[in-house]
């Protein structure tokens, strides 16, 4: 029984040997020989477009920028090869196993139907797409081994070319190994030169490029001969060729290639890649105006923050003062160095305005307007560079001229007269009132008030105008905007309105805009002007309503304000209580004489002290202790502000008289 079972089993190993041995030399059916031919051809097309980037990088640059670039070819082509040479395994092995076949249906099987020289097709195909995969290899490879590799793959060369089929893989592997070692250059010429017989476009034209290549001389006729074929002959199938071609017409036809490149967008975008990546990592790279355009276009189109080395680099040597460099800089460094990004704006704006730069869509004043606004924004966060966003303005007024943005105008404006020059804010709000737009009535406004204010027109009828033309400004354009404007007009009118003898019209014309100022605004100094107005009106006194907006104005002041104890000393002289007003008048002195002298300050204090004299006689001081005090003053104080000289010296003519 025992003996039975070991029977059975050895005869279950025998079969599954002879299943083995069946399946290992099973004949390739149709299915079997196509799948490895396409399986070939994959490994070899895809290590040609996976590449593309990084040989043409080295062919542009004429050797390998960076350590990276020739890392990942080797990579590339080393896993490519060692992909291939699989499949050229189980290439031989069909092959062995077709030819070793006896069967009367050989021919049915593999002859009639092409599927033999099929085979063999493919097999010396994937035989010269190794030749061409070494070579890469070699290439790539550091000195002590790409020897070695040259030696085998010269050797596999020799092998194919005893059946004497031209294969442009293997004379691309020839050349390219000629390249490394010029003894090989004669054999690499003999072997493109197969290809003068052929009709198509591919073979020929590609063996053309690599003659060129090889010998590294080329006629530009020739070079535009080869474009024009293959831009006849549908250029986007052929966009390996049409670029090498390019890279050819840059190096030995530079005019001709501008033209060619700009005929081609996307391969015109890939130059730029390649330009760029020769820029940031060879030194020594020449570069024209024409080309540095280009990279600086890319740079700005894809997004200037990704391109930040680049654009540095461009902008250093903008030797050519290109617009386009300039603009993409900046727009770089609008969050990083405002400063320096609204500079580049403005020399973008200049350099565009004098050369309109084709590739720079935007118009050299709407840069300018842009360089203004960085420049604003630049001062709003630093007031110390007032100067540097007025410099953008200045550029951007000259190069729009009188269509320039009123918003943009108007703010820069204020910030002169905010600042450091005064005079040129008037100016431009001057020219904001000429325009005649939305801001032309409240630069009107402003004007006015600085007028008003000014030393040229005090005790002056102009002066009067210019008031009632703030006045009747306002009732044109009844707008709270103006309140600040209103507000400081009005205030610097009554603070020395003795100026002007408390002109009735000029009160009148207070009394009109400081209304306006109560109806806008609740604050205590609103309250007050209206207040003074009232009190200073030769009729129609509203003392109630003065004393409502004296006491509500006292809410919101400490009881040391000037303006609180002078609108109070003016109620108290209006309603007859002249010992109170006496002592106010005598605080604002006390106080003003405290104060650093200037002129203003001078005139006020020469106010309060006649004012408190003025009411300490109606109060009943003694007429000649009063006029013995104004004595005292002038003796003390030998200039007198106007017209406080001659009113005292009435007073103290009425002093006399008592």
């Amino acid at each position: 029984m025992i003996f039975k079972h070991q029977y059975i089993f050895a005869f279950l190993i025998f079969l599954s040997f002879l299943s083995f041995c069946s399946g290992a030399d099973k004949l390739p059916t149709a299915e079997d020989i196509n799948s490895v031919i396409e399986e070939a051809g994959e490994i070899i097309n895809g290590f040609w477009q996976e590449s593309f980037d990084l040989r043409m990088r080295c062919e542009f640059a004429g050797k390998f920028l960076t350590e990276g670039d020739r890392l990942k070819l080797l990579e590339l082509s080393k896993n490519a090869a060692q992909n291939l040479h699989e499949i050229i395994q189980k290439q031989q092995k069909f092959i062995d196993l077709v030819e070793n076949y006896e069967g009367d249906d050989w021919e049915q099987r593999y002859g009639q139907n092409g599927l033999w020289r099929k085979l063999r097709y493919g097999y010396d195909s994937s035989r010269c797409g190794q030749c061409l995969l070494d070579s890469y290899r070699a290439l790539t490879s550091a000195p002590q081994k790409r020897n070695e590799i040259i030696r085998q793959t010269v050797s596999q060369i020799e092998e194919l070319n005893q059946d004497h089929r031209p294969d442009i893989a293997k004379a691309r592997a020839l050349v390219l190994i000629a390249r490394l070692e010029p003894g090989y250059k004669d054999a690499a010429l003999k072997e493109l030169d197969r290809f003068n017989l052929f009709s198509d476009v591919y073979r020929p034209t590609a063996a053309e490029i690599e003659k060129m290549k090889l010998l590294n001389e080329a006629e530009p006729k020739n070079i535009q001969l080869l474009i024009e074929r293959i831009e006849q002959n549908s250029p986007d199938s052929y966009k390996e060729f049409l670029t090498q071609l390019i890279i050819l017409q840059r190096k030995y036809d530079f005019d001709s290639y501008i033209k060619t490149i700009d005929r081609h967008p996307e391969i015109k975008a890939f130059f730029c890649q390649l330009i760029s990546h020769s820029i940031l990592n060879c030194p020594d790279f020449v570069i024209g105006a024409f080309e540095t355009q280009m990279a600086a276009n890319y740079a700005l189109q894809n997004g200037p923050d990704k391109h930040k080395e680049l654009l540095i680099k461009l902008e250093q040597n903008n030797d050519s003062n290109s617009p386009l460099i300039d603009y993409a800089a900046a727009m770089l460094l609008l969050d990083t160095d405002k400063r320096k990004a609204a500079k580049l704006l403005v020399k973008a704006s200049q350099s565009h305005n004098k050369n309109p730069h084709p590739h720079l869509k935007i118009d050299a004043a709407e840069i300018a307007k842009f360089a203004a606004i960085k420049g604003y924004e630049l001062y709003l966060k630093d007031p110390n560079y007032a100067e540097t966003a007025a410099w953008t303005f200045y550029n951007y007024r000259e190069i729009g001229g009188e269509k320039i943005d009123e918003d943009i105008q108007w703010l820069f404006a204020h910030m002169h007269i905010d600042n450091f020059d005064a005079v040129t804010g008037y100016d431009i709000l001057g020219g904001i009132q000429k325009r005649g737009g939305k801001y032309s009535k409240k630069a009107s406004l402003y004007l006015a008030s600085q007028q008003i204010s000014s030393e040229a027109y005090k005790d002056s009828k102009q002066r009067l105008i210019l008031l009632q033309q703030f006045a009747d400004l306002l009732s044109d354009h009844n707008d709270c905007c103006f309140y600040n404007e209103a507000s400081g007009l009005v205030n610097n009118t009554l603070l020395q309105i003795e100026n002007f003898n408390k002109d009735p019209n000029t009160i009148k014309n207070c009394l009109t805009i400081a209304e306006f100022l109560n109806q806008c605004d609740n604050q205590p100094l609103t309250k007050l002007l209206l207040a003074e107005a009232i009190l200073l009106c030769p009729e129609n006194k509203q003392i109630e309503q003065v004393k409502n907006l004296v006491s509500q104005a006292k809410q919101g002041y400490n009881t040391d304000n000037l303006q609180l104890i002078r609108c109070q000393a003016r109620l108290n002289q209006e309603t007859g209580r002249f010992s109170e007003a006496a002592l106010l008048w005598g605080k604002i002195a006390a106080s003003l004489d405290k104060a650093k002298e200037n002129e203003t300050i001078n005139w006020c204090w020469w106010r309060a002290k006649y004012y408190q004299l003025y009411c300490a006689y109606e109060a009943g001081e003694n007429p000649e202790d009063v006029s013995h005090v104004i004595d005292v003053l002038r003796a003390d104080r030998a200039e007198i502000s106007a017209p406080w000289e001659e009113k005292l010296a009435q007073l103290q003519q009425n002093l006399t008289l008592e």
